[in-house]
């Protein structure tokens, strides 16, 4: 350390460290699945398209982007005639005059890109905005802001299957293990953002389930008045009604008309104690963190669908029941 009056003071330290030979290898080996594919980012934003594909150098993957929807088709289509065709396009919805759902569209119509897989960032906030994603047939969407983890997960999920070519004649797939077909039921989805609602339908629709959609506490209990459900999946903070009162409505009209009990479970980005004794306060069973992984979605609902849980769930106290909770997923 030097430190002349009048000039301030200067700190030097020297450091040795031991190289993450462990880290590295396996950083290596979870970019394994991505490394060589090949992918398109299609964004007209130069910021962005400068973040993205310095992230898909990083996991090994060959990149390139277009800037437009017409230059976008042409370097696709000079790919696969050179032999070498991409094995994702990622597009950014907003490009100019929502021409991203076109482009989309587009690509899907194309015979000759049969076997490349469309990505949409797409925003988390309108209705509408989910809906064209939905109709344009994508793979997949990712709700913008894009994490990396999201990101990641999303392309080495994707491609994995993209890359594995088929050795022999088509093959009829494996049915669901038993237990999944055992579980199957009618669920109501109470969730008010069109991302979260379009994730757990597909993994509850891929499941074997029957799901219907409410977009606020509401349209829950008109849902809850016309049907008759196994389970209901209750965000907490939603518009109209949020999830706490539209439960205690859920419990009332039980009550009212003598009805067994739906197990209620609350989707909740707090994992605080006093959170769960709120949910468990306003007739909610149990909870589950957001956000969850498919995994965590199948636990929780065998966990209360399971013929011999429900067994034991009947034989307990008729209130509510604090169950062990489910991990936040990063």
């Amino acid at each position: 350390m030097s430190s002349p009056a009048g000039a301030g003071s200067t700190f030097r330290f020297t450091a040795r460290f031991g190289k993450a030979e462990q880290q590295a290898q396996a950083q290596s080996a979870a970019h394994g699945p991505l490394k060589g594919l090949r992918v398109l980012l299609v964004d007209h934003n130069a910021s962005s398209r400068i973040t993205l594909c310095a992230q898909f150098a990083a996991w090994g993957l060959a990149n390139d982007y277009a800037v437009m929807p017409e230059q976008a088709i042409e370097t696709l289509r000079a790919a696969a005639a050179r032999g070498m065709p991409y094995d994702a396009a990622i597009l950014d919805h907003a490009l100019p005059g929502r021409s991203a759902i076109a482009l989309a569209r587009r690509i899907k119509a194309d015979g000759a890109f049969a076997k490349l897989r469309v990505v949409m960032l797409a925003p988390a906030a309108r209705h509408a905005d989910i809906r064209q994603v939905c109709q344009a047939d994508v793979d997949v969407y990712i709700a913008k802001p894009v994490r990396q983890s999201a990101l990641y997960d999303c392309l080495a999920g994707i491609m994995g299957g993209a890359t594995q070519a088929p050795a022999g004649p088509p093959v009829a797939p494996a049915p669901a293990p038993a237990p999944l077909q055992r579980l199957r039921g009618n669920i109501l989805l109470a969730e008010d953002n069109p991302v979260n609602q379009e994730v757990a339908r597909r993994m509850l629709d891929s499941d074997g389930y029957r799901v219907t959609v409410a977009n606020n506490g509401l349209e829950a209990l008109d849902a809850f008045r016309g049907a008759s459900f196994d389970l209901v999946l209750m965000d907490c903070q939603m518009p109209e009604m949020d999830g706490f009162e539209a439960s205690r409505k859920i419990r009332e009209r039980e009550k009212e008309t003598n009805a067994a009990r739906v197990p209620i479970i609350a989707l909740t980005a707090n994992a605080m104690q006093q959170d769960r004794d709120e949910c468990l306060n306003a007739g909610m069973d149990d909870h589950l963190s957001k956000p969850y992984s498919r995994e965590e979605l199948r636990n929780i609902l065998k966990a209360w669908l399971d013929p011999e849980a429900a067994n034991h769930q009947a034989a307990a106290s008729p209130g509510p029941v604090e169950k062990t909770s489910y991990p936040k997923v990063a």
